[in-house]
């Protein structure tokens, strides 16, 4: 079983109580207080030439040949993790704007906005530096989805919008409000995004 810390700010209302009819209806301000439990990363003391990121995978979580997208590895689930729970936060090499181009590899990159139009990036493309939440793959297909991304006090956090069944795989997309700010436009056409070269910029 992970690490599970009950977070305490909001005992009469959480994300479990069913309270939210869709996921457009989560917002990024006090969504820390709906949450449940907080999942912290397996402790790693010393990492040398090991995969930092893999070693930082939490107890209850494997990672397998992803289902969602061909030839990569994704993260399952090895027992049921409820709705209302917290991974996080994303761990990376924070890079200025300024120190990234049009030929960087942006498929592990994450903004983290210090206003509506000031930002930096965090980088999980180092698997030294970076921690498990790299492998987590995008929802493309909106009934897979069972994971929301939100900034958080300076940081990327990923919610369970669902309950997690064993075996399932763990994939994330934006919550609205994050989405507007890298103004990404996304189109649903038979339950699959299509969205702009933008938002590839973590995928």
């Amino acid at each position: 079983m992970p690490v599970l810390s009950p977070l305490l700010k909001n005992e009469n209302r959480t994300m479990e109580d069913g309270c939210y009819n869709t996921i457009d209806d989560l917002r990024e301000e006090g969504i820390e207080e709906l949450a449940i439990y907080t999942v912290a990363d397996r402790p790693v003391d010393y990492v040398g030439d090991r995969n930092k990121a893999e070693a930082t995978l939490p107890k209850n979580l494997v990672f397998r040949p992803s289902k969602a997208l061909p030839n990569v590895k994704g993260v399952f689930a090895l027992g049921g993790i409820p709705q209302g729970t917290c991974f996080g936060p994303f761990v990376g090499e924070v890079y200025h704007v300024t120190e990234v181009n049009h030929v960087t590899n942006k498929k592990y990159f994450w903004r983290v906005y210090k206003n509506e139009g000031e930002y930096h990036y965090i980088d999980g493309y180092d698997v030294k530096r970076a921690n498990w939440m790299r492998y987590v793959n995008p929802a493309f297909r909106v009934s897979e989805q069972n994971l929301i991304a939100c900034q958080v006090d300076g940081a990327i956090y990923f919610y369970t919008t669902k309950s997690i069944q064993p075996n399932q795989e763990l994939l994330v997309w934006y919550c609205k409000g994050y989405a507007q700010r890298m103004q990404a436009e996304v189109e649903i056409n038979n339950g699959i995004r299509k969205c702009t070269l933008e938002v590839y910029e973590q995928i």
